[in-house]
């Protein structure tokens, strides 16, 4: 499960968001989370992404991802409450 912060993506359409996160499809939906204060993330960068079943193609990548590390034990629907409902674009 990969994040991106929306200063990175703010005044994008959808199109431009699903080639700056090199998605296999046009996003259409989105939802906010706030992380708790002290919780780590792993930054990255999307990597190439080359096999996608409908022949898209990003072999550059793409922008900056998050990760939330879990704690021990952690499954990700215990993140849950940190979301919002899911919004239309």
């Amino acid at each position: 499960e990969f994040y991106v912060l929306e200063e990175h993506i703010r005044g994008m359409t959808p199109k431009q968001i699903q080639e700056y996160l090199c998605l296999p499809y046009t996003p259409t939906q989105f939802q906010s989370v706030t992380i708790p204060k002290g919780r780590e993330l792993f930054v990255s960068k999307v990597g190439p992404q080359m096999h996608f079943e409908n022949g898209l193609r990003f072999p550059d990548g793409g922008g900056l991802q998050f990760e939330i590390r879990r704690l021990p034990g952690e499954k990700v629907q215990d993140l849950a409450p940190w979301f919002t409902d899911l919004e239309k674009f």
